[in-house]
């Protein structure tokens, strides 16, 4: 196909793709990444979109928060919450999808306040590490 191959010993392709993409971000180059996987949606930008030849979808920044109900900058978050079993993330017990959600759409805005004391319960001491983004937020959380 003549297309340049990079390897780099010990690199996840998907780090080697995230490096260029912003590299070419830099240069305010337009990126077409072409992948299935929901870690590269944390790379869409204004000049980044995401293509899967799978299902024949494209996501734009407006994509992105159609489909995961978040922006591309709070997809690391989920993923952390969530847990990722492919990427060895073991997530935060006792948190799925609509509390991730909750948490995360709430960041900044009434919601965040409204679920923090009455539904969120913190993980055991062993799993704190993981919810680097609520912990600053529960009082009494040191």
């Amino acid at each position: 196909m003549g297309m340049p191959m990079l390897v780099i010993e010990g690199v996840e392709a998907d780090d080697v793709i995230g490096t260029l993409a912003l590299q070419a971000t830099a240069a305010e180059q337009p990126v077409v990444i072409s992948t299935g996987d929901k870690d590269i949606a944390q790379m869409v930008n204004e000049h980044i979109v995401m293509e899967n030849t799978m299902t024949n979808t494209v996501l734009d920044r407006a994509g992105v928060i159609e489909k995961f109900g978040i922006p591309p900058e709070l997809i690391i978050d989920y993923l952390a919450l969530l847990g990722d079993k492919s990427d060895n993330i073991p997530g935060v017990p006792g948190v799925g999808e609509k509390t991730a959600l909750g948490l995360l759409q709430g960041i900044g805005g009434p919601l965040f306040p409204a679920i923090v004391p009455e539904r969120f319960f913190l993980p055991p001491p062993e799993h704190r590490e993981y919810c680097p983004i609520c912990l600053p937020a529960v009082p009494g959380n040191q």
